[in-house]
């Protein structure tokens, strides 16, 4: 895995790593922000030698739980049930194979919250 939008890294590891993995603030934690950033990637990769799809796609993401952000880096997390839902879709929808949910705070309760949150997802 390759957790890089640097064109000089893409061109020296997309043709050798299976998966490539962006952090929330090169895509904004935007969906429409993520595919664009998705196609390009996919782009290296084929001026790399290989198919797009050849390169499984993992984002991270955050989801804000309460009204104040406590983690200094998870800006623009993703709040409240409706929110975080859509965007699970959306980054299905877009081709992202795994997200890496970063929870802010990060808490036995907010463990229990993502659990419900992706549980009602994959029951659709």
């Amino acid at each position: 895995m390759i957790g890089s939008v640097g064109p000089r890294m893409l061109e020296i590891s997309l043709p050798y790593v299976d998966q490539w993995n962006a952090w929330f603030v090169q895509f904004d934690n935007d969906p429409a922000q993520a595919r664009d950033l998705l196609s390009w990637v996919d782009e290296q990769a084929e001026q790399a030698g290989r198919e797009g799809e050849a390169v499984e796609k993992t984002l991270c993401v955050p989801f804000q739980f309460g009204d104040t952000r406590l983690r200094h880096n998870a800006e623009n997390g993703l709040s409240g049930l409706d929110a975080q839902l859509r965007a699970l879709d959306e980054f299905q929808e877009i081709g992202v194979a795994h997200l890496q949910l970063i929870l802010d705070p990060i808490t036995i309760q907010t463990i229990e919250e993502v659990i419900g949150v992706v549980r009602r997802w994959q029951r659709g």
